[in-house]
């Protein structure tokens, strides 16, 4: 009895181990069905963006014209993307795509649908009127069975981009150059969020920095090596040997992509194409090739002013013998010389220049013609509804409301506003509930240099074209406004002790300088600038929050120089819209002392795209640089990081010397020097974003469902 009892057990124990085994080869094997069936379908989805690139990423004009797949991406007399694109575009997408990878072509894939996004939130992008594209890939594949697999399906989705775009704007950091001292350099420990472009790559422990003392010295700090969330792609092959985990941060290794269809731009063409379509918009010039010329805004200034100025009807003034022979101009209060008139337009000669003020209240004038310097004095509520015409200078003292249409002068304006509201360059009218609008806009142009200063708490608005050959603003107190274009031949400087906005597009001939002092100057339209630009705020101490301010909302060609120094740039938040700066310089970019010594909970990431046609070196060492955006460097970018906190020069001086101890306190520690990247800068401001003629393929990441 015990023997069977025995043999019983035994055969059960076998038995149950016979079954756990069974059971542990069918789990593995379906896990291995599974796999397959996953790797089968991610390959599928690569062929269907392959293969969609190949067709659409064409150079569009070595196409003819009667291609049936060509895409046409130039827009019509009207401003509309043609008919055309979106024809041929679905039918790409139908041969290329459905005619190859769809269930009657393919007996795995069960279904494949394209969906287009590109209207809905959060691109919200308008068809008609851009040819970016935003299409949404689904995929259901079932494995490709063998007699001894389970059947296995997998849903796949992948959103795709479809951009007229240069590559680069669909990296978080990179240079595309790849001959000698060029390329692409991380030096530390760096963290970058996104995709990286690189035809040569260098990486370092060594992180750069310099001190700043009378003799600024260049010194390095050792740091845990750069952190890449995301793939690196290349045309250079032999960059593969770096795809080694003794190159990055925690032995993590990104992966290494190859990428033969990189489509670069001519940053000297799309910059000379921006300034043509802006004097055409303007009716400044309609030649085609005028964006290249700098005298035509000069002569455009002169045409102005030759058709403006009219001969002076009248001699109104009195000459007052003063001691020593001097002889100055006297007129009594402007209000009566109007009263005078039967036009209320007062023509004056006055050689020796004149002062006008007005006494009188609730003054309307129609227009003032001076030959001479002017000196205007509001002492009263006073309108000028054509404006002041001067063959001189013109200097306007404002201590009541001043409304003005047009300002023209020839040698120069000067406006200081002292106590109420000033408005120029238009006319307010108010509407049936009392709003005030400006009605009749017109135009501040002066040959000499413009120079605007407000004291004012009520404010200054400035709603007319300023055309000049410089322009300096510095507004004290109040909100300044500039509600119409700038278009300058020289430099324009703009200084905010309170906020500043500028919210139409300008071009400005010469140097951009942009300093807000604890405050903000918002930039809300696009800007081309064919000298340097220069953005700067004051040095805080390093317990002090950043809080100068440039707030964007723009895309800004700039033809030499960038720099911006000290100061937060911040993306326009008035709507629920991810808004940044869009910073594309011909020359250096030059980025310093931002959040200098600050700890990484008291920084304002830089919500912007940065791109240098040139060379860009920048520092996370004493600065923190957190990127919300992009960077990119056509020739040279090299990139210096920490990890950790640094409270001062001094404080890195010493671990300069201190060997690898610094590398092993940064570990896990947050960077300092970070770029998050952000696709979005694809679909703000599409028509100011540099074109390509052909379409770049933009996809995200897979999910597998």
């Amino acid at each position: 009895m015990v023997v069977i009892l025995v043999s019983t057990i035994f055969l059960v124990v076998g038995l149950s181990i016979v079954t756990m085994s069974l059971q542990g080869s069918i789990r593995t094997s379906i896990r291995e069905t599974d796999v397959k069936a996953t790797a089968e379908a991610r390959q599928l989805m690569d062929e269907i963006i392959a293969e969609l690139q190949q067709n659409v990423s064409i150079d569009q004009s070595s196409l003819p014209i009667t291609s049936l797949y060509k895409l046409d991406l130039q827009k019509t007399a009207d401003n509309f993307v043609p008919a055309s694109f979106n024809i041929n575009l679905q039918k790409i997408i139908d041969d290329k795509i459905y005619g190859k990878f769809d269930p009657t072509h393919l007996s795995y894939v069960e279904k494949l649908n394209i969906s287009e996004l590109t209207e809905k939130a959060p691109y919200s992008i308008r068809r008609a009127e851009a040819f970016t594209r935003v299409y949404k890939i689904s995929l259901v594949v079932k494995n490709k069975k063998g007699q001894s697999e389970s059947l296995i399906k997998r849903r796949l989705e992948r959103t795709v981009i479809l951009s007229p775009t240069p590559s680069f704007l669909q990296y978080a950091v990179g240079s595309f150059d790849s001959t000698q001292q060029s390329g692409l350099n991380l030096n530390g420990s760096p963290t970058i969020n996104g995709n990286i472009f690189a035809n040569e790559l260098a990486i370092s422990d060594l992180a750069n920095f310099y001190t700043n003392e009378s003799t600024s010295r260049a010194l390095t700090i050792s740091a845990p090596l750069p952190e890449i969330n995301g793939d690196i792609y290349t045309t250079n092959t032999s960059l593969l040997s770096l795809e080694n985990s003794k190159y990055f941060y925690k032995g993590k290794v990104p992966k290494f992509k190859n990428q033969s269809a990189f489509i670069d731009m001519n940053l000297d063409q799309t910059i000379a194409e921006r300034k043509t379509a802006f004097l055409k918009s303007h009716q400044i010039s309609d030649e085609v090739g005028d964006g290249s010329k700098p005298e035509v805004i000069q002569t455009y200034i002169d045409k102005v002013l030759n058709g403006s100025l009219l001969k002076p009807l009248s001699s109104l003034f009195k000459i007052i013998s003063l001691p020593g022979g001097k002889q100055e101009t006297y007129l009594p209060d402007l209000g009566s010389l109007i009263a005078t008139t039967t036009d209320k337009v007062l023509s004056i000669d006055a050689p020796q220049g004149v002062t006008l003020s007005n006494n009188t209240a609730n003054l309307l004038i129609n227009r003032l013609n001076i030959k001479g310097n002017l000196t205007l004095n509001t002492k009263n509520l006073l309108t000028i509804s054509d404006g002041i015409y001067v063959d001189g200078k013109v200097t306007i003292n404002n201590f009541d409301q001043l409304n003005i249409k047009n300002i023209v002068a020839t040698k120069g304006i000067e406006i200081v506003n002292g106590t109420d509201q000033l408005t120029i360059g238009c006319l307010l009218n108010k509407d049936g509930t009392g709003n005030t609008f400006c009605n009749k806009q017109g135009t501040i142009i002066s040959k000499g240099s413009i120079d605007i200063t407000n004291y004012s708490s009520k404010g200054l608005s400035i709603e007319g074209k300023v055309s000049t050959e410089s322009l300096t603003v510095n507004n004290e107190e109040g909100n300044l406004t500039i509600n119409a274009p700038i278009l300058s031949t020289g430099k324009v400087f703009i200084k905010a002790l309170q906020p500043v906005k500028m919210n139409a597009e300008s071009l400005i001939g010469g140097d951009l300088e942009l300093n807000p002092v604890k405050t903000s100057i918002s930039i809300l339209n696009n800007l081309t600038v064919d000298g340097n630009l220069n953005i700067y705020g004051i040095a805080e101490d390093n317990s002090s929050k950043e809080n100068d301010n440039a707030i964007f909302d723009s895309v800004m060609y700039v033809g030499k120089t960038s720099s911006i120094t000290n100061v937060n740039i911040k993306g326009d938040n008035s709507t629920n819209e991810r808004k940044r700066l869009v910073l594309l310089s011909k020359g250096d970019l030059e980025l310093f002392r931002i959040n200098e010594f600050s700890t990484s909970t008291n920084v304002t990431p830089l919500a912007g795209y940065f791109y240098t046609d040139h060379n860009a070196e920048l520092y996370g060492v004493g600065s923190i640089f957190h990127i919300n955006g992009g960077l990119f460097a056509h020739d040279k970018l090299t990139i210096n990081g920490i990890r950790g906190e640094a409270s001062s020069q001094d404080e890195l001086i010493q671990f300069s010397g201190a060997g690898s101890a610094p590398m092993d306190a940064q570990k896990d520690k947050n960077p300092r020097f970070k770029v998050d990247y952000d696709p979005m800068v694809l679909f703000r401001r599409l028509d100011a974003l540099p074109k390509v003629n052909s379409l770049q393929v933009i996809p995200d990441v897979t999910t597998i469902k």
